[in-house]
Order: structure tokens, then C-alpha cells, then sequence
């Protein structure tokens, strides 16, 4: 069974309580404040929330039948960022607005400091001690992250590495496990007196371990053959490799997938792994010329870290792409309405990409998967006087051959 989430948003007014004594990002005075917030009319219900994401404290959590002023006490005092959310319960839904603020600092008060480590330093070893200041503290929580970042930095999130409670005697704790090839580690040191403090860090981790590369084919070469052996380095300490070929082009999809480990016990060596693969013969690449994209990945205490190879697979007798047969690269058309012709080659799909050149970004005008069977299709209503990119695909298999002679042109359209 298939599960679909949907998300609907309701209509766009906004009908929330705010505060009209303090404002957003603002630093208390007390550990005893009055908070105003303003009456809607309607509301059934308003719920004020005072708590700390990072840690799951909570300092405050009331629900009230009027709107008014509401008296906070045993607030912390020690400077902490507050986390305030003020809801309002209107026909049925709560909705809410929320708020930072500060607490007090009392100078007695204070979060403890890393004294082993400055910040954004690069560390010497995949195990560092960190020792901070004795502020006389209640308690520490040490949280040690790996940050991840997606594809053209267009995402980050976290991988745990540690996270650990310590009472306030603590002042050191050992980190083991962290991560290496230069890879960066998050880590924030909280603080319990009246309430959390937090402090954090950023590091970059040892880039004492090497990455397996690539020995043949090499990046960008054109393959010879359908069916290849992929030979990689072996590389000092590695706890195994990760081989991944990948199609692109028209739809992206995983045709290879497989890890080779080892994995360590009492009584192995962690600098011999001399059984692991090393090397992979792969079959049904593509015969038509499709690039396609291999990621090779070296395990080092427990992280991967990975290299990129765009490759190009064989063209192989019999096997073609189709050419547009219609126009030639910059033709000039004075008509509206065109017709795409292209030849047959016995292929399992083809793929027509026509877009509008002369703006950015291009204007897509035809996005199309077709069948077998097609080898032509009508275009109307081209806008005039403009550019025209016409990019053909043909599919094999399940590889998209989408660069060979003749199934790319540019066309002109010009008004009659």
C-alpha cells in the first residue's frame, strides 16, 4: 500500500493573539514578568508556551480562557534564548505566534566555554578530548554532530556522534568516533543552572585519510564495451568501498548499487583490509553512447566519503540514436506551427525537448516522453521571431543516448 500526504493551507487571514508588552527578540529584565496579549474576538481559548528546543525543557505551558496579562515567574536566569509560543484557538484550529527572547543574566550565572578547542579549528585526531571552564554548573549535555550537506549545498542535516549528560563535577569529556576527511563537526556544549545555556563550535575533522579513486576506466573516458571492470586503489586503513553507477540525462535512475566491508573486531588489525574488493566487472551498460555518472566511496571510522565520474558507455554496432531529419541546425521557419520528423531506430522510447533559446531562463514549450512507434510531432503556436532549441533522446534499454550527431538544432522563427 501506497501512502500520499497532502498539505492544505487555509484561508490567508491571520487571526493570532500577539504580545503588546514585549516584542520579539527582546531580553527580560526579571525572572518575573508580566506578559500582555492582545484579545481576538472569537478566539475560544489562548495558550502560552516558554520552553527550550535544544534540551526539551520546558518553563512554562498555560492555556487561558481570556486574553489579558499573565504573570511568568521561575523564568531562568542565566541568559538562555527562550523559545515563546503564543496560540490562539479560533473555530476549532490553534494557530500560533512565536517569539524569541532572552532571560536574565545573572553574573553568577554563566555557560561553560570550551578551554581545550577554538572555534573552527581543525582537529588532529578521529578521538579529542574537550575540557571546558568549572562554572559551578548543575549539569552539561555535550552534543557532537557531523554536518552533512546535500548536492550543491542545497541541504544540510546532522549525523549523531555523541551526545552525552554529565553532572556539574564534570569539566572533560572523550569524543571518539569523529569524523575524517575534513568533514565539519558540530558541537554545543549546554549549561544547566536555572536554565540551558549553550555555547557552540564548529570544527573541521582530520584530513589524515585518504579516498579511493578511480584507476580504470578514468573520468570522462568512453567505454569500449557494454560490459566493464571498474578497478579502484586500495587506500591505507579503509574500512570498505562503496560502488555506485547511476543513468542520467532524460530520467535519473540507480543500475548498480553494492558496498564491500569488513568489519572490525578485537581481534583484526584496523590497518589491514587486504580481502576487501577492489575492483567490479559490470554488465548491460549502455550500447548507444549514454553518459552515465559512477560514485565511488571510501569507509573510514565509520563515515563514507565519496568521488564523482561521469563516463560515457560504447556505441556499439546496430545500436543508434535517432537524428532529426526535419530541419537543419539553424533553419529559419516563417510558420507558426512546425513538424519534428525523426528517423526510426528500433528504439524503446524517444525523448523531444523543445525550448524557447532567446529568454533566461528558456521557456520550455514541449517536454515529452514518446513511444516506440513515434518518429514525428506537430508544434504549434511557436512565439516569433524568437529561438528555437530542439534536443532529441533516444532510449535503449534503459539508457538515454541524448548527444549524437544530428539530434540537437537550433531553429529561427520569423513573422511572414
Amino acid at each position: 500500500m501506497v501512502k500520499k500526504t497532502h498539505r492544505f493551507y487555509g484561508p490567508g487571514t491571520v487571526l493570532n493573539s500577539e504580545f503588546t508588552s514585549h516584542e520579539n527578540g527582546e531580553q527580560l529584565e526579571s525572572t518575573t514578568e508580566t506578559f500582555i496579549f492582545s484579545s481576538i474576538a472569537g478566539a475560544e481559548k489562548y495558550r502560552l508556551r516558554f520552553f527550550d528546543f535544544a534540551t526539551n525543557t520546558e518553563y512554562f505551558n498555560k492555556t487561558f480562557t481570556e486574553a489579558g496579562a499573565v504573570v511568568v515567574d521561575g523564568l531562568p536566569s542565566n541568559g538562555v534564548n527562550m523559545s515563546v509560543r503564543l496560540g490562539t484557538l479560533y473555530n476549532g484550529w490553534w494557530s500560533e505566534r512565536n517569539y524569541n527572547l532572552t532571560s536574565v543574566q545573572s553574573p553568577n550565572e554563566k555557560n561553560a566555554t570550551l578551554m581545550s578547542h577554538t572555534n573552527g579549528q581543525r582537529l588532529t585526531s578521529t578521538t579529542e578530548t574537550f575540557v571546558w571552564d568549572d562554572v559551578g554548573a548543575e549539569k552539561y549535555i555535550l552534543y557532537v554532530k557531523k554536518i552533512m550537506y546535500g548536492k550543491n549545498n542545497n541541504s544540510t542535516w546532522y549525523e549523531n556522534v555523541v551526545e552525552k549528560h554529565l553532572d556539574g563535577s564534570a569539566t572533560s569529556f572523550t569524543v571518539k568516533g569523529l569524523p575524517v576527511n575534513n568533514a565539519e563537526v558540530l558541537v554545543r556544549l549546554h549549561t544547566k543552572h536555572s536554565g540551558w545555556g549553550e555555547e557552540r563550535y564548529v570544527f573541521l575533522g582530520t584530513d589524515t585519510a585518504a579516498t579511493a579513486e578511480l584507476s580504470s576506466p578514468l573520468n570522462n573516458e568512453v567505454l569500449l564495451s557494454s560490459t566493464q571492470t571498474f578497478k579502484w586503489d586500495s587506500v591505507l586503513g579503509a574500512e570498505g568501498y562503496l560502488l555506485k553507477i547511476n543513468g542520467f540525462n532524460v530520467a535519473s535512475f540507480n543500475k548498480f548499487s553494492e558496498d564491500y566491508q569488513q568489519p572490525l573486531n578485537s581481534s583484526q588489525d584496523p590497518l589491514k583490509f587486504e580481502s576487501l574488493v577492489m575492483e567490479q566487472t559490470i554488465t548491460d551498460l549502455p550500447k548507444n553512447g549514454a553518459r552515465f555518472s559512477l560514485i565511488l566511496s571510501t569507509k573510514h571510522n565509520g563515515y563514507w566519503e565519496e568521488k564523482e565520474y561521469r563516463l560515457k558507455g560504447a556505441k556499439v554496432k546496430g545500436i543508434a540514436n535517432a537524428v532529426i531529419k526535419s530541419h537543419v541546425n539553424y533553419q529559419i521557419i516563417t510558420t507558426p506551427s512546425t513538424t519534428i520528423t525523426w528517423d526510426n531506430v528500433d528504439a524503446d522510447a524517444y525523448y523531444l525537448r523543445i525550448e524557447d533559446a532567446s529568454v533566461s531562463p528558456r521557456i520550455r514549450l514541449h517536454d515529452q516522453i514518446h513511444g516506440a512507434e513515434v518518429n514525428s510531432v506537430i508544434i504549434d503556436d511557436l512565439p516569433q521571431s524568437n529561438h528555437i532549441r530542439v534536443g532529441l533522446c533516444t532510449k535503449h534499454g534503459e539508457w538515454w543516448g541524448c548527444e549524437e550527431d544530428g539530434s540537437s538544432v537550433r531553429i529561427s522563427t520569423e513573422t511572414p
